[in-house]
């Protein structure tokens, strides 16, 4: 260990500043095997605070437990089924209790255990549905300001069982790596606790994001009477060919607003998330959506507005969105005459100072009318793309109440 110890710090290349809590969490996760599995134990060591360069010789003395590999598997494939990128909140898969009692004895009544309940700590597993479910992943630490080694490569630990105990080897990966085999890489996310229990109940985030699997039929809905004919718009399909985070980041995140006149001169503005994993984007698998964007995209609304930038790490800015159109309305009085207004129409949106800008349109109601008509259906979908994104969006005539 001695000598693993040593050339830990000599051939670590970047320093990361998260201190004890990524320390202890490999060390939870890493705690050593029950005994009625007859697997080898070795003594934890003591935790101080700790640099990752630190935390790597940390790894280097625990034991994988294959449960607590399990535990983190199914929690990754949860939140993919509630709309995030391979990944786990730590906060997650420390309410595992076999993990909790592994962080207790790990504690030593230094509060340890109480740094866990912290805003965006996560493992990130690429490619996780793939996991044969026996092989034991390796583990690795996405560079603080992208300071890989040698280009795109990252220290990595993989661990096995020997004779008499775990045997420990140092490796360079990179993401060709991650295509064959199980790799962990804890990072950080934007989304808070608070955001997670509400992903998981289906509701948007505090920002307002519905993300892809979020219960949001009814969220819009026409004011027409029941059996008024309406014009409902809908984002129907996406695919993404490019990617456009680095390999330690994970997928893409793509934040889509759509926007459209209201007679008081603002933009009625939805918000929605999609997350694809660099799987998706590797092998082009598009996805059929069902985000209801207008409910009634009228002759009157003579444009809408369709913005997506792609979520980056950092703090948010706002930012004022105008369209230039007329639209005509007919007021709450009683008249069944239409009042026609034309102008500036504006709204402020928060995107992040770091996001990439995909794709900004703004869309004749006439230039979606010109799509690929569905006489079935009732329906017209026009395509939109920006920097290897792909958008359908459908324009579907129906009566209120059919929905």
């Amino acid at each position: 260990m001695q000598r693993l110890w040593e050339y830990t710090q000599s051939v670590i290349l970047y320093k990361m500043k998260t201190k004890i809590i990524l320390g202890a969490v490999v060390g939870v996760l890493f705690a050593s095997c029950s005994s009625e599995e007859q697997t080898p134990v070795i003594e934890r060591p003591t935790f101080q605070s700790v640099d990752l360069t630190d935390v790597s010789t940390v790894l280097a003395t625990q034991a994988i437990n294959p449960r607590s590999v399990r535990t983190v598997y199914e929690s990754v494939q949860k939140f993919r089924e509630l709309g995030l990128d391979e990944v786990t909140p730590l906060s997650e898969v420390m309410a595992s209790s076999e993990l909790q009692n592994g962080l207790r004895s790990l504690d030593g009544g230094s509060g340890v255990e109480s740094s866990f309940n912290v805003d965006g700590l996560q493992i990130y597993w690429p490619n996780a549905e793939d996991w044969d479910g026996k092989t034991l992943p390796i583990i690795t630490f996405k560079p603080e300001n992208g300071q890989y080694i040698d280009g795109d490569k990252l220290m990595a630990y993989k661990y096995s069982y020997v004779a008499g105990g775990v045997q420990v080897d140092s490796l360079l990966i990179d993401e060709e790596y991650t295509l064959e085999n199980p790799v962990w890489i804890i990072n950080q996310n934007g989304l808070s606790m608070s955001d997670i229990e509400r992903l998981k109940k289906g509701l948007p985030t505090s920002e307002g994001v519905l993300y892809s699997s979020s219960k949001r039929d009814g969220e819009l809905r026409s004011t027409q009477s029941s059996g008024a004919l309406v014009h409902e718009t809908r984002l129907t399909y996406m695919q993404v060919k490019q990617q456009h985070d680095d390999w330690a980041n994970g997928g893409s995140e793509f934040d889509i607003f759509w926007m459209f006149p209201t007679p008081d001169f603002s933009l009625s503005t939805h918000k929605f998330r999609e997350c694809f994993s660099r799987k998706d984007i590797r092998r082009h698998r598009g996805r059929s959506l069902n985000h209801l964007l207008n409910t009634d995209w009228s002759d009157g609304q003579l444009h809408n507005r369709l913005k997506v930038v792609e979520t980056d790490s950092g703090s948010s800015k706002n930012e004022t969105i105008t369209l230039s159109t007329s639209m005509s309305y007919k007021p709450n009085n009683g008249s069944n005459l239409s009042t026609e207004i034309s102008g500036t129409f504006s709204a402020t949106i928060s995107i992040g100072r770091n996001d990439d800008h995909i794709m900004d349109y703004v869309i004749a109601r006439s230039n979606v009318l010109t799509g690929t008509y569905n006489a079935g259906l009732k329906s017209v979908t026009k395509k939109f793309d920006g920097r290897g994104v792909y958008i359908d969006v459908t324009m579907k005539e129906l009566r209120t109440g059919n929905f």
